[in-house]
């Protein structure tokens, strides 16, 4: 019988969905965090290394095997276990989390700038603390459309969630003044990382 070629056999099919699905897994992390949260998502992960493991031992068994007459050559037979190996390999070594906030902040960052400029002129209220938005702003942030608001110095910072958990938090914080966000202020927490994303606007991460 007629060899049919590499691209479709099922061990292919399988290691590059299989590969795919981490690193698509890895860019949404925080969407997965927020929907999944973090006592699910190791258990996607346990389920996508069962998965890989699946498709290493496969791909080891497709290459091992000896050819018949009229299949794919050795060298070819090795390319779903090259394939799976460096999609693995890509998964870990890019880092999917920070391109992803780089998109979200792109994405958003306009109306989330629009949010702000609506605080400063009270047509949106901005007491301290956590604060629900209107509807057509709850995309920008994944706090189940809140953000927090912090002030200090009569400077207003607002926060808007890329990740919203018990032991501490994430996301971009606008600063009216163009400070980074003062540790002292941000009560029960502290400043684990903190970086310039744009004029007056910074990432943020907490932890407890």
């Amino acid at each position: 019988m007629n060899d049919f070629p590499l691209w479709k056999r099922p061990v292919f099919y399988y290691v590059a969905l299989v590969g795919l699905g981490m690193m698509l897994t890895r860019f949404f992390n925080f969407v997965l965090l927020e929907w999944l949260t973090i006592y699910v998502i190791p258990l996607v992960w346990l389920a996508l290394l069962g998965l890989g493991l699946i498709g290493l031992v496969w791909a080891i068994i497709f290459w091992a095997r000896s050819p018949r007459s009229g299949q794919s050559p050795g060298w070819q037979r090795s390319i779903p276990l090259l394939l799976l190996l460096g999609m693995f390999g890509l998964a870990i070594a890019i880092p999917f989390e920070n391109l992803w906030l780089t998109f979200n902040f792109h994405r958003y960052r306009e109306a989330r700038q629009q949010v702000v400029d609506l605080m400063a002129t009270q047509q949106i209220a901005s007491n301290p603390g956590i604060m629900e938005l209107p509807e057509s702003y709850r995309a920008t942030t994944l706090g189940d459309g809140e953000v927090e608001v912090f002030y200090a110095n009569d400077s207003r910072y607002v926060l808007f969630f890329t990740l919203r958990l018990f032991e501490g938090a994430a996301g971009f914080i606008y600063s009216e003044n163009g400070t980074p966000l003062p540790a002292e202020i941000v009560s029960g927490y502290e400043i684990l990382e903190q970086y310039e994303m744009g004029d007056r606007w910074y990432f943020v991460r907490l932890g407890g």
